[in-house]
């Protein structure tokens, strides 16, 4: 596992194709939490791997030390020639946060790719003028 500029490890999803990158400015990173992104993710965007390029996830503390529905989890997918899309969740727990958008990704990464797959959609034909 290489590093990243800020010291955070890169690495691959849970045999997927595509960079995972897990980064976390509020609170430090376990392995354990590493591994949960990893497998999550990998196993939501596996079948997709060949057209994603790289996933970044951020997770932030809004509330910091006080209490409450503060986890957020930001996942970020790149697919070459698309913008990135993005998905974000605010939970209590960090590891529903992570289940909620990696269910939200699937979802759009599906939409996105079937789109692409699909191209442009064909108009139908005018009607006649009415006279």
């Amino acid at each position: 596992m290489s590093k990243g500029r800020d010291g955070v490890g890169l690495g691959r999803a849970a045999g997927g194709a595509f960079e995972l990158e897990v980064r976390s400015l509020a609170f430090s990173l376990t392995p354990a939490l590493r591994s949960y992104v990893a497998e999550h993710l990998g196993a939501k965007l596996d079948k997709h791997a060949s057209h994603i390029q790289a996933v970044v996830v951020r997770f932030d503390d809004a509330n910091g030390a006080r209490r409450g529905v503060d986890k957020i989890c930001r996942v970020e997918v790149v697919i070459p020639g698309e913008p990135p899309l993005v998905v974000e969740e605010v939970e209590q727990d960090l590891h529903a946060a992570i289940d909620l958008a990696a269910d939200r990704m699937e979802h759009l990464v599906t939409r996105e790719i079937g789109r692409r797959r699909d191209g442009p959609r064909q108009r139908g034909h005018r009607m006649a003028e009415r006279r």
